[in-house]
């Protein structure tokens, strides 16, 4: 955002923005908006992490580097609330045990360690991400083994799917209005529109994909329920037996026989079509 129109949001020089401080819910792989909080871009992420914890037994919090607090980590750790969260490369960390690793596993490390002036332990796991770069998770569940440690840690990728859906089907790239009432209003009604697709999929049981669901919504709005739901439901009129897949190995195979046999002016042609 540009400061000269949204001075009150003012991040740096010549930068303005704003925060969406957000928990997303993902049980079943089915991912819903939990909480969220709008704020200018300026202030810490961590001032913001009491307020987006759940109180619940069997919840697991998992979130990035931006919500690194040693101080809140011992405090919910004493309270029994669970998390795991990447460490920074600078964070000193005090080993207690080296635990055993499967070879044929992704984890590469796994360790019983503090972590700078925390009081509690934690389990620390080594694993890649997807492009091949090291990454440290720690976990206060010590009954979580180290892949599934990793494994929750990867899940955290679909909160950034969820922001990078909401940017492209919702029109949250353009702001309308320059107050921060404004500002704040359209994600407010960008995020209970997603909600509301979410609910609708869910009430007329449809299958399809969240955007299939949003392009019924955008194509029925002024029907009744009723007859959008039979709409959602109705069998496709035309069918087709999709793409025609090829056969490789058999093709080699009989191309190869033909070679060895002699029978080759045929692969000169152009027009010539194996599969038939």
């Amino acid at each position: 955002m540009c400061l000269n129109g949204y001075e009150w949001a003012d991040f740096r020089d010549t930068k303005a923005g704003i925060k969406l401080h957000t928990s997303i819910r993902l049980c079943d792989d089915t991912v819903s908006l939990d909480q969220m909080i709008l704020t200018p871009a300026r202030p810490a992420d961590e001032t913001r992490l009491d307020e987006l914890i759940v109180y619940i037994k069997d919840v697991l919090h998992v979130f990035d580097r931006g919500y690194f607090n040693f101080v809140k980590f011992d405090a919910y750790s004493k309270k029994g609330i669970r998390f795991a969260t990447r460490i920074k490369s600078n964070t000193v960390v005090n080993v207690i045990e080296e635990l055993p690793v499967d070879a044929s596993s992704p984890i590469t490390r796994h360790a019983i360690v503090t972590i700078g002036k925390m009081e509690n332990q934690l389990q620390l796991v080594g694993t890649m991400d997807s492009n091949g770069n090291k990454i440290r998770i720690v976990c206060n569940d010590a009954k979580r083994s180290a892949l599934e440690i990793s494994d929750i840690y990867r899940n955290r990728w679909k909160i950034e799917l969820f922001f990078k859906w909401g940017k492209q089907h919702l029109v949250i790239k353009k702001l309308y209005g320059k107050s921060e009432n404004a500002v704040y209003n359209q994600v407010y009604l960008t995020m209970i529109t997603f909600c509301l697709i979410i609910l609708m999929k869910h009430k007329v049981g449809f299958k399809g994909t969240l955007l299939e669901m949003l392009r019924w919504i955008r194509d029925c709005y002024n029907q009744s329920m009723t007859t959008f739901a039979l709409e959602v439901h109705k069998e496709p009129e035309r069918k087709s037996s999709g793409r025609r897949r090829w056969d490789s190995d058999r093709i080699f195979a009989e191309t190869l026989a033909q070679y060895e046999t002699g029978d080759i002016l045929h692969l000169d042609n152009l027009t010539y079509d194996p599969l038939v």
